[in-house]
């Protein structure tokens, strides 16, 4: 009977149907008393619940989620315990509502415990070498070694202090301040290491493999994927999942001084991308938008 109520649930669902909120934690709790168990519930995407709560001004899916972390022990002091996995932290979500509504979303975080994964952009752009390995640019590694250390030793100390030039050369054909800013773009106003791997491995317009589709390599020359061109690719495949960054204005700020430089000369928008994305990531220290940068 509660199998038969799960797939009934499930097919609700599979169809596109709501399913009333009240039946959610009852199910749980019949669940633990039924198999005399702990019950974990995984919640993969839950800031996809927090983003719909957010466009939709209610607060039906926080007060589920509260009731279920509410859920007393049941049975045999069997508990209900939740994992929901988030690109940012949980009141971040709520960072465009009024106060008082995020003085509710910081009540129900009270019910949870947050345990953050930092990423090292070091260890990021290890993952970025790994992933271009595989590339026909790597016949020309042998080749790159002293243009990589050039870069390297032109970067501030303290960009490169977590780094060595054997992992900047490992991120070619991407250039050096691109395979650095990466990972902290992702980071704010993208998916985290999603974005990042399907930049760096779909076809859609101004990834890497479209990059290294229409470049020709050389040998003794040394094409680069720039940073403007990391520009154009998040304007047109991650900007449209912006809406709930608490960062967002400056991206829009951003972006239209962009647009209303469209009459400039391509190298004159090139420059622009650049300082553009760059203080999106920051705009102080050394990797805020200098002469030196560029």
């Amino acid at each position: 009977m509660l199998l038969k109520k799960i797939n009934g649930f499930a097919s609700e669902v599979d169809a596109g149907n709501t399913i009333d909120s009240r039946e959610i934690t009852p199910l749980i709790q019949e669940v633990a008393q039924a198999f005399k168990t702990d019950v974990l519930l995984i919640i993969d995407e839950l800031g996809k619940n927090l983003e719909y709560a957010v466009h939709n001004q209610g607060a039906e899916d926080l007060y589920v989620l509260q009731q279920i972390a509410e859920l007393p022990a049941v049975n045999q002091g069997n508990h209900v315990y939740i994992l929901g996995v988030l690109h940012q932290a949980f009141t971040d979500y709520g960072e465009r509502l009024a106060s008082v509504q995020r003085n509710e979303w910081a009540k129900n975080q009270g019910w949870f415990e947050d345990i953050p994964f930092p990423y090292l952009p070091a260890q990021m752009m290890r993952l970025i070498g790994k992933a271009i390995e595989a590339t026909p640019t790597k016949q020309f590694s042998s080749q790159i070694s002293q243009p990589t250390q050039e870069w390297f030793n032109l970067l501030p100390d303290d960009i490169v202090s977590d780094t060595t030039p054997e992992i900047i050369e490992s991120t070619y054909p991407l250039h050096p301040i691109a395979a650095l800013v990466l990972p902290t773009l992702c980071t704010r106003y993208a998916q985290n290491d999603r974005s990042l791997f399907t930049f760096l491995t779909s076809a859609e317009p101004d990834s890497l493999p479209n990059f290294l589709e229409e470049t020709t390599f050389n040998q003794g020359t040394f094409p680069t994927l720039k940073l403007a061109r990391v520009y154009d690719y998040f304007i047109e495949a991650v900007a449209m999942g912006l809406a709930s960054r608490p960062n967002l204005q400056r991206w829009v700020e951003i972006q239209g001084l962009i647009s209303d430089a469209k009459h400039l000369d391509n190298d004159s928008l090139q420059v622009l991308k650049t300082i553009g994305t760059l203080n999106l990531v920051t705009t102080t220290g050394s990797m805020r938008a200098t002469r030196k940068m560029w």
